[in-house]
């Protein structure tokens, strides 16, 4: 959705926060972070990968350095997800600084069918090391 999109769906569904999805493919993202931060209540910053159509689900990462860009300029909170793990997540909120993290891909049990749960353990795990890293 457009920036302009957004704000019309924020004025038909009142208190309801909105948090936007951008991908960080370039500095581009810069730009759009900020054409959505009056009417987003949120913006998560996520991998965009060639061959996977919409945004995250990747498991990669991307350029930190943009991240961090967009949350010095940005005054809404930024959650930063794209390839995060218990591996690095510590390293991730160093060089970003996000109000948040998030994981699926490698917080995740493969299942058969490609179907897949979270796996506890690592969840733990990113949690962890998270809060020891925002501390």
């Amino acid at each position: 959705l457009s920036p302009q999109a957004v704000a019309s769906l924020k004025k038909r569904i009142p208190g309801v926060a909105v948090m936007q999805a951008i991908a960080v493919a370039g500095t581009e993202a810069i730009q759009e972070a900020v054409a959505y931060q009056s009417v987003a209540d949120y913006i998560i910053l996520d991998t965009q990968a060639p061959d996977i159509p919409g945004i995250g689900a990747s498991g990669t990462t991307h350029d930190w350095s943009i991240s961090r860009a967009i949350v010095q300029q940005l005054s809404i909170p930024v959650i930063l997800a794209g390839g995060l793990s218990p591996e690095n997540v510590a390293e991730a909120i160093g060089a970003v600084a996000p109000w948040g993290v998030d994981s699926l891909s490698h917080t995740n049990l493969q299942l058969p069918a490609g179907r897949f749960c979270k796996d506890l353990e690592r969840v733990r795990q990113f949690v962890a090391k998270a809060r020891a890293a925002a501390a």
